[in-house]
């Protein structure tokens, strides 16, 4: 799963006010209405599907905030990309504990994920504690730096355990979302 840039979908600046992005929806909206192309239909559904997301979250100052977070912590890359660089080398670093807790990390990923992109209804205050998790198991800024033997992923594991257990229910309630849709 990779982020869409929705900046680029409406085609505005990162800091574009809310009536520019209206402006670009509105524009990128008659071009691509499926009404408007019935040859092209399929392609139609799905860049309509795209702008109305990008309108979705850009006009919306909350969810604005937390997209832009996520692309700033993501750069645009799907988990898989994110992993190989940075979680990978967490986890081949970290004890069995870390490992052991990798699935739980990545179902909170893609819980953050679906949360920021609507898809899945979720808190702001949970999506903060999930990127705050998340970050902080990458961050170069560390309570305990990771280079220190035995106990420098100590504090990682701590954070997201906590997280994980303090959202056990929530993650269940996705798991069984993801599970039937």
């Amino acid at each position: 799963m990779k982020f869409e840039n929705y900046y680029e979908v409406l085609e505005v600046n990162k800091d574009a006010s809310f009536e520019e992005i209206k402006e670009a929806y509105r524009e990128k909206i008659r071009i691509w209405h499926p009404d408007k192309n019935k040859s092209n239909l399929h392609e139609a559904n799905e860049k309509s599907i795209l702008i109305n997301e990008a309108f979705e979250i850009l006009s919306d100052s909350e969810k604005r905030k937390q997209y832009d977070t996520m692309i700033k912590f993501t750069k645009g890359k799907s988990f898989d990309e994110i992993n190989d660089q940075n979680f990978s080398k967490t986890f081949e670093k970290a004890k069995s504990s870390l490992k052991d807790i990798k699935e739980e990390v990545v179902l909170l990923y893609q819980l953050f994920q679906d949360g920021i992109q609507g898809k899945y209804k979720i808190s702001p205050i949970t999506l903060g504690t999930i990127a705050t998790g998340l970050l902080y198991l990458i961050s170069p800024i560390d309570l305990i730096f990771d280079f220190i033997p035995i106990i420098g992923f100590g504090d990682d594991i701590a954070v997201l355990a906590v997280i994980i257990r303090s959202l056990s229910h929530e993650l269940q309630a996705y798991k069984n979302w993801k599970m039937s849709a």
